[in-house]
């Protein structure tokens, strides 16, 4: 095909231009194998193949120019590594990213108000998907969901842990904490520990305004009061 067309090829494009033989010339992943009929507008095309294997009729202008750097697959590729982090878009983890992303920075979402608005950030480091993946990794189980230490804190290593709901309902700034014994814990905290009841525990401490030490330790046995008492 080559011979075929060498004249054509050393004379001109169809259209009084000058024509470039470009066979065996090689543009991104294109080599160009050999000079095709132009098109029905006159252009110049040859016949070229990728080194994904496509063969394709391409034209000149996209060749010399530049445009033309593949058969497409190229852009493909870059494309999916854009759009696919680590091959994991769609893992629970990435959601779970893009949530906290969210949450800080999208003025659109409920949840904004909570967060972004009330000045929480994420840290720098953590705004690429794979930082946050590094220093966190997966959460220990489908309970387990990313959680700040310090409510009123960012989200960055030091303050962020995955932690169940329950953990979390413990650490609200709106539970209010218990010292007894040395112990700091929350009133359902408490209340698990010392198997009471939580509404009981509850309302002898918020309604009925008992002292810690006999809302802790009524109707749990002497025992508990000798620990408290330090006998």
């Amino acid at each position: 095909m080559v011979n075929r067309h060498a004249k054509e090829i050393n004379k001109t494009d169809g259209r009084g231009k000058g024509l470039k033989n470009l066979v065996g010339k090689k543009f991104g992943e294109i080599i160009v194998l050999s000079r095709a009929p132009n098109d029905r507008w006159g252009n110049v095309l040859w016949n070229c193949k990728c080194t994904c294997g496509t063969t394709k009729t391409m034209a000149s202008t996209g060749l010399l120019g530049g445009r033309i750097q593949s058969c497409g697959c190229l852009k493909k590729e870059l494309l999916s590594k854009k759009n696919t982090i680590h091959g994991m878009t769609n893992t629970r983890v990435n959601r779970i990213w893009r949530g906290m992303k969210t949450r800080c920075y999208n003025t659109d979402v409920k949840s904004y108000q909570y967060y972004g608005e009330k000045g929480v950030k994420v840290c720098k480091r953590w705004r690429a998907f794979e930082n946050f993946y590094k220093d966190m990794g997966r959460p220990p189980s489908k309970k387990h969901t990313l959680d700040r230490i310090d409510n009123a804190g960012d989200y960055c290593p030091k303050n962020c842990r995955w932690a169940t709901a329950l953990e979390q309902n413990n650490n609200k700034t709106s539970n209010r904490k218990l010292i007894f014994i040395n112990k700091s814990q929350s009133v359902a905290e408490w209340a698990r520990e010392l198997k009471i009841n939580y509404g009981t525990l509850s309302s002898r401490i918020n309604r009925l305004g008992w002292p810690i030490e006999k809302a802790l330790t009524k109707e749990i046995g002497l025992q508990g009061k000798r620990e408290w008492r330090g006998n």
